[in-house]
């Protein structure tokens, strides 16, 4: 009698169990239902999140402005902006060359020839420099290296920008 009680108070439990996993379930979906919006855009910053870090986890090393400069001058690091045309020029690093991230696949013959030679990527914020190098590393560039922070850090630095007209 006491193994009968004890196999109904876990039949219990486990029903209980089941009908809140239901209920979380059913408002759960409630809640998608009624602010789908909301939720997609929670799952693109999510996706986004998990790319950035996917992709630091890779080895395309952030570099900071100070950084930026002595891989320039050391090692004659070539500083390729990825931003579109009218933001580089309305300021962009000095000697540094414009290759939209549109239009990597048609202007990636301008790039450097030596695959060792450093490039520093920079683009408005930090964040489509990162997609440009893993596009790059698969054209076999071994030395990428990301402005941390985009433009902004560069020019909250100090450092001098070129300007077209």
């Amino acid at each position: 009698s006491a193994q009968y009680n004890q196999s109904l108070a876990s039949h219990a439990v486990a029903e209980c169990q089941m009908t809140l996993f239901e209920t979380i379930m059913e408002q759960l979906l409630q809640f998608i239902g009624n602010h789908t919006l909301l939720v997609l855009v929670f799952l693109g910053l999510l996706a986004t999140l998990i790319g950035l870090e996917i992709q630091r986890a890779l080895g395309m090393p952030r570099i900071e402005p100070s950084q930026a400069t002595r891989l320039i001058n050391r090692e004659n690091a070539v500083v390729v902006d990825v931003r579109e045309m009218g933001d580089f020029k309305k300021g962009h690093i000095v000697d540094a060359i414009n290759i939209p991230a549109s239009k990597l696949d048609e202007q990636k013959k301008r790039l450097p020839a030596d695959y060792d030679r450093p490039l520093v990527l920079c683009c408005a914020s930090g964040l489509t420099a990162p997609q440009v190098a893993s596009r790059l590393a698969k054209l076999g560039y071994r030395r990428l290296f990301i402005l941390r922070g985009g433009m902004p850090s560069w020019t909250e630095t100090g450092l001098p920008l070129e300007r077209e007209s």
